[in-house]
């Protein structure tokens, strides 16, 4: 058998990088997260368009659930009747204005 001893060990600055890098992957994924109820959100009210285009592109990445919904939302956000739905928005006076 054989024993670790003190020389075998690895460094202590090792350690300290995999806090750092497993720290990162976490917030990037809470970001992530966090703009894609933010993206479902705007889904609903119709509204920032190419920001959940954005969102949807970058969803993509996660295989395979994410790759599924991310296509199917650039596939419907592309349609024309969905467009028309985002060009117009209503007027604080209920009638339908264009948005510039």
């Amino acid at each position: 058998r054989h024993r670790r001893t003190d020389g075998d060990a690895p460094p202590a600055f090792f350690g300290y990088i995999l806090i750092g890098v497993g720290s990162t992957l976490v917030l990037l994924g809470w970001t992530f997260g966090s703009l894609l109820i933010y993206s479902g959100r705007c889904l609903a009210r119709h509204r920032r368009r190419t920001f959940s285009m954005v969102i949807a592109g970058i969803g993509c990445l996660q295989v395979p659930l994410g790759t599924i919904l991310g296509v199917f939302t650039l596939t419907v956000l592309q349609r024309p009747t969905v467009r028309a739905l985002y060009d117009t928005t209503v007027s604080p006076q209920g009638s339908p204005a264009l948005r510039a």
